[in-house]
């Protein structure tokens, strides 16, 4: 008994120096990001779950069952989705876009009980 004690304490003192060492910068993070010459935004944000046994925007975890189909029409409106505001001696805020109103029809079927395809037109 009097063996397994201190081998477990130094077991411990090895794991916890371990743990508590600085973590070393990735291999993978050397390269600076590339900047992206795209200078659109996009302001519908809202992008709805296709198929059944969804919930708005969650995609559930079954999927339909074979040759099953499914259709769904979503309505989404948005009042002043994108503000733009300025800080300084004079702020103002301007509304870019002052409000949208989308409808996106869906559909969606079941293949072999393991796939599913959907299409969906805003």
């Amino acid at each position: 008994m009097t063996f397994k004690t201190p081998l477990r304490r130094l077991a411990g003192l090895v794991g916890m120096a371990f743990l508590t060492l600085p973590a070393a910068r990735a291999l993978g993070q050397d390269a600076a990001p590339a900047v992206s010459q795209d200078k659109s935004l996009d302001v519908q944000l809202f992008q709805p779950a296709i198929g059944p046994r969804n919930f708005l925007t969650v995609d559930g975890a079954e999927v339909a069952r074979h040759k099953q189909a499914a259709f769904g029409l979503m309505l989404n409106y948005q009042d002043r989705p994108y503000v733009l505001s300025t800080k300084g001696a004079m702020p103002s805020s301007t509304n870019v876009v002052e409000s949208q109103a989308v409808a996106n029809l869906s559909a969606a079927v079941g293949l072999f009980d393991r796939l599913q395809l959907g299409l969906d037109l805003p």
